[in-house]
């Protein structure tokens, strides 16, 4: 009997110790206006669907009704209005709760589903309404709960650099219809270049088209994202994408030249014009694919003529070499052509084209 009741008095001071710990741990939180961290967070998540708004096109509507259109809902197009959540009390309220708020909402990010939450949930849904009313219902997701922390996050600026490498690892896991607030909140926390280069080596090792779609997204503008994107051009994944990338990076030219250099010699139109391009704005850094753009001028196709006409102009000085075959582009079939080419030669020879 004694020994009943030691243990009954054991559980009971553990719940006892377990109550108190909360009750301390709660106490001790940093509150602004008497709230704290998750408490303002609760607040924000209610907030956020109230920013939602909606928006018809003026110029549809009077011809719709025209046309004897009584509904116009599909004509209605819905968008979040961050700024409207940003200046919200709740969202002022973590704004001041500053470094305090960190802890709580990177735990937020980072805590993901429990390991039998959608097997559980994809039961549920199949069992017979009768027996639902008689078992637990499944857990809310977390994916909601994690992009509005990430969101929240991007409110404290400075203060929320320590949880950068969780929002990292949350958008690199997060499925594609979900990263929009990652990429959000990476946006307005200015996230420095070199952060990413431990996500993009991974992406480089096992993935590199989702790769480029990052770069792209998260406007990344770093060595290892050159270093990708112009893996991505030589091995022909995503040409296209990864060449228009390449244009934002010019401090990498001479990196990223042999690539563009190959690409003019491919046999997808596009994949040549996009080259051309990038070359262009790289201006007199592009002298290294001077024989390629040279070569380029006797295509067949009059845009590329002309985009590659446009480039040796960019290049200034540099095109010089390319005088012989820019004199023979002013007897070019194309009006374009010619025009660009009589104009370039003037640029390198003040004294005339001829």
């Amino acid at each position: 009997m004694s020994r009943g009741r030691t243990i009954v008095s054991c559980f009971l001071l553990c719940l006892l110790a377990f109550w108190a710990a909360l009750h301390w741990q709660r106490n001790r939180q940093v509150r602004f206006q008497g709230k704290t961290a998750p408490e303002w967070f609760v607040e924000f998540r209610k907030a956020r669907p109230l920013c939602r708004r909606s928006l018809v096109n003026p110029l549809l509507v009077p011809l719709l009704r025209t046309r004897g259109a009584t509904n116009l809902m599909s004509q209605v197009t819905y968008y979040e209005d961050l700024n409207l959540l940003f200046f919200h009390p709740a969202a002022d309220g973590l704004r001041n709760l500053g470094s305090n708020a960190v802890p709580f909402l990177e735990a937020e990010v980072k805590r993901r589903d429990g390991p039998f939450a959608k097997g559980y949930t994809a039961l549920f849904q199949r069992l017979p309404v009768g027996v639902r009313r008689h078992v637990p219902e499944p857990p809310q997701p977390r994916d909601p709960v994690q992009r509005d922390a990430a969101l929240a996050l991007s409110l404290l600026g400075k203060n929320a650099d320590s949880a950068i490498p969780a929002l990292l690892e949350a958008y690199e896991r997060a499925p594609a219809y979900s990263k929009s607030d990652y990429i959000k909140s990476l946006d307005r926390l200015h996230v420095p270049s070199a952060a990413f280069d431990a996500m993009l080596l991974r992406y480089r090792q096992t993935n590199v088209a989702a790769g480029v779609v990052t770069i792209k997204a998260l406007r990344i503008r770093s060595l290892m994202s050159a270093q990708l994107l112009t893996n991505a051009v030589l091995q022909g994944s995503i040409p296209l994408e990864a060449l228009n990338e390449l244009m934002y990076h010019r401090s990498y030219v001479n990196m990223t030249l042999p690539a563009l250099a190959a690409s003019l010699k491919s046999s997808d139109q596009q994949v040549q014009e996009s080259a051309v391009r990038v070359l262009r704005s790289f201006g007199s850094e592009s002298v290294g694919a001077l024989p390629e753009l040279t070569e380029t001028l006797k295509s067949k196709n009059d845009e590329l003529r002309y985009q590659c006409v446009l480039t040796f102009e960019a290049m200034g000085a540099a095109a010089l070499p390319a005088v012989p075959v820019l004199r023979q582009a002013t007897n070019d079939s194309s009006t374009l052509v010619r025009s660009a080419a009589h104009r370039v030669l003037k640029l390198l020879s003040p004294g005339g084209s001829e």
